[in-house]
């Protein structure tokens, strides 16, 4: 029954060293880090496609009383996308209400994307300020427009979209990416998709432009995001919004899906999702070892979240510990362990604890950190901000950040603990991070953390589920 219900669950949520030479019964000492304030809120990506626009809006207006916004809409055509340019189409007008809230000088455009009979194809709507003309195309890229089953090249159409429009150096421009799925390019050559990316992060920056996307937790549209300083939202969570509108849709979609394709829609991340603690460190041991050669130094430092909900846990990843040093020294990789705890009073405004225990220690050392009294809950914002900046690794050595806990995400709101300032941190450290995270509810779906996700994905590292999250166990495999 259990096994079931974990299905379901998956289902509603549609995702996704050499060692010291210290002696061993040196106690390690742990360095309690300062805690600056700050009034910022972390930034969550929004749950409903009206949030979105809602967010989107306010986000191209909060620098000036009466700025000039332009808004670029890139919409990828094909037929699996017509749902979500519906829910769009039809929740319009709360992107036109938060820009109101503080200017009325915005203006719209368009470039919609599609395959036909296999070749590209594109529709450019220029730059207008009718309001109702925007709705109106956008419902005909659903009704009439449409494209191929296959979808197109979204990143051929965002650099045609840079090279199309006009942009406006004095305007906040945002571009808008509808799309489910990865993008590419029609190029052939070798690194083509690396160097399109750059070649779009580079224009972005000469014109200032922000590229917000609707879309899967791919590396490259994420990347894209905070490279130009714009938002990740995930296109699958307005299926609530949908269903609202249009529920007879949604049962004959359901209804196609089927058991087989619920499974199959699963089968990409059910291995992480379901596997055990010490199949996980073995999992990360390999790819230490596949990414990294004896000639490279590491130091591997642990965040731990010391929170009540983790004592239940604590043996399973003390043996899992056991079992990566055992393949990491049978591989020759030249590491040193460290270890950052972390923990917080009852609250989102409860007092934060950050601990840091610089490399190198020993396996030992960090199972007698891991296994210290557990207490309260967990602001893992604020440990990333105020521990990994206090590691100073030598410039000569790759840090990796492996990251426990099994809750979603959280920050105190008077710390300086926010999402931006959390990634910034790890990639000017040039962090590989590797995350057993917990989950999180948005709406009434259950789905992965977005920002434990998506800092994997940024620092090229892995994601998985800590066994015995709340809210979210799965017991077989």
């Amino acid at each position: 029954m259990k096994k079931w219900i974990s299905i379901l669950l998956l289902v509603t949520s549609l995702v996704v060293g050499n060692g010291w030479t210290a002696p061993e019964n040196t106690e390690p000492q742990e360095e309690p880090a300062t805690t600056p304030s700050d009034e910022n809120v972390p930034s969550v990506p929004k749950a409903f496609i009206s949030e979105v626009l809602t967010d989107i809006g306010r986000r191209a207006t909060r620098h000036a009383d009466e700025p000039d916004v332009d808004i670029v809409f890139v919409v990828d055509g094909s037929m699996k996308m017509m749902a979500q340019v519906r829910a769009i189409e039809r929740q319009f007008v709360h992107l036109l209400t938060a820009l109101e809230e503080k200017t009325l000088n915005y203006r719209f455009a368009i470039l919609g994307y599609r395959l036909v009979h296999g070749q590209p194809n594109t529709k450019v709507i220029q730059w207008t300020y009718d309001t109702a003309a925007m709705e109106k195309h956008l419902s005909y890229i659903r009704r009439v427009w449409k494209g191929d089953v296959e979808h197109g090249y979204g990143l051929d159409a965002l650099m045609l979209a840079l090279n199309r429009f006009n942009i406006n150096p004095s305007a906040v421009t945002q571009f808008i990416v509808l799309t489910n799925s990865p993008l590419r390019t029609v190029r052939t050559q070798e690194d083509a998709k690396k160097q399109v990316i750059r070649d779009i992060i580079n224009r972005c920056r000469i014109d200032n432009v922000q590229i917000n996307f609707i879309g899967i937790p791919e590396d490259t549209q994420i990347e894209l995001a905070y490279r130009t300083g714009g938002e990740w939202y995930p296109v699958n969570t307005n299926i609530q919004e949908t269903l609202a509108y249009d529920a007879h849709t949604y049962r004959e979609a359901l209804l196609k899906l089927g058991a087989i394709g619920i499974l199959a829609n699963l089968s990409r991340d059910y291995r992480r999702l379901n596997m055990k603690i010490d199949k996980i460190f073995e999992d990360i041991s390999e790819h230490l070892i596949e990414n990294f050669s004896d000639e490279d130094e590491i130091d591997i430092v642990f965040l731990f979240d010391n929170s009540l909900s983790m004592e239940r846990r604590v043996d399973a990843i003390c043996n899992g510990l056991d079992r990566m040093t055992e393949m990491l020294d049978a591989s020759a990789l030249n590491y040193r362990l460290g270890i950052i705890r972390f923990y917080a009073q009852i609250g989102i405004q409860g007092q934060s604890t950050v601990l840091v225990t610089k490399p190198p220690l020993t396996p030992r050392q960090v199972k007698i950190i891991m296994r210290r009294p557990k207490i309260g809950t967990e602001h893992l914002l604020d440990a990333i901000v105020n521990g990994v900046r206090r590691l100073n690794t030598p410039d000569g050595r790759n840090l990796v950040l492996v990251i426990i806990t099994d809750e979603p995400t959280t920050g105190t709101i008077r710390q300086h603990g926010t999402v931006t300032e959390a990634i910034k941190i790890c990639l000017k450290a040039r962090a590989r991070i590797y995350v057993l995270g917990g989950l999180r509810m948005s709406g009434l779906v259950l789905d992965a953390d977005r920002f434990q996700y998506r800092l994997t994905v940024l620092t090229r590292g892995l994601h998985y589920l800590l066994r015995g999250a709340p809210m979210f166990e799965l017991d077989f495999e």
